[in-house]
């Protein structure tokens, strides 16, 4: 449509190197719906990036239909800035069921993050899962460390059993503490929780002084 439009024609304009790579997007899959989404997504990224600290990190959440095309766009805005992909993080969604079960082929049961940083100096917290009641080390003595630490695959053991859908759902018994857990683990990994996530941005917790928002961390939730 004409939105489309107009901001494929700001990015190209706006930025002509990075209108470039959104230009050879569109020779590979056309003027669709993917091609509008990536346009407004790109405008958005341009601007994280430029506001991002120089210890800045990003999380954008999507799903596995868009995150390659994101990564794309994302490698060009965030190179040239120093910046570069850190992490893919799968976050298992935990269950499947009605409509979803009556695919033909493998259900989808993830989504995905991706995590950017700017240069060698982000800031990142390491996070950890407190141990489980009875747990052992593998020669089977008791664990000496803080915890489990969280990987880049979420929802994949027994310990950590934060499903996705608990952040992407808007129903009531779906949000509350489990939302702000999960979001704070992005978090915790950026600088101290501040004001609860709106549509394009939310906080984390990695660590220094609190900054004025976004620009210490940046997340994105697409799903």
């Amino acid at each position: 449509g004409a939105e489309a439009s107009r901001e494929f024609d700001e990015v190209c304009q706006g930025n002509p190197s990075i209108g470039v790579k959104l230009q050879a997007m569109r020779s590979i899959i056309g003027e669709c719906g993917m091609l509008a989404y990536l346009s407004r997504m790109t405008i958005r990224l341009l601007e994280l990036c430029r506001v991002l600290k120089p210890n800045g990190s990003i999380y954008l959440h999507c799903d596995p239909t868009a995150s390659h095309y994101l990564k794309v766009m994302m490698d060009a805005i965030f190179h040239p800035a120093g910046g570069r992909m850190r992490s893919e993080i799968i976050w298992r969604i935990g269950w499947v069921s009605g409509y979803k079960t009556r695919k033909r082929g493998w259900i989808r049961n993830h989504d995905t993050i991706l995590y950017y940083a700017l240069g060698d100096r982000f800031t990142f917290n390491k996070e950890y899962i407190p141990y489980p009641q009875g747990y052992a080390r593998r020669g089977g003595g008791a664990p000496t460390g803080p915890g489990i630490p969280i990987e880049d695959t979420w929802n994949s053991n027994g310990a950590d059993s934060l499903n996705s859908i608990m952040i992407t759902s808007f129903s009531k018994e779906k949000l509350g503490t489990q939302r702000r857990s999960r979001s704070t683990s992005c978090a915790a990994s950026s600088e101290p929780p501040a004001t609860p996530a709106t549509s394009c941005s939310i906080r984390s917790a990695d660590a220094e002084p609190r900054a004025t928002p976004p620009r210490s961390w940046g997340a994105i939730g697409l799903a």
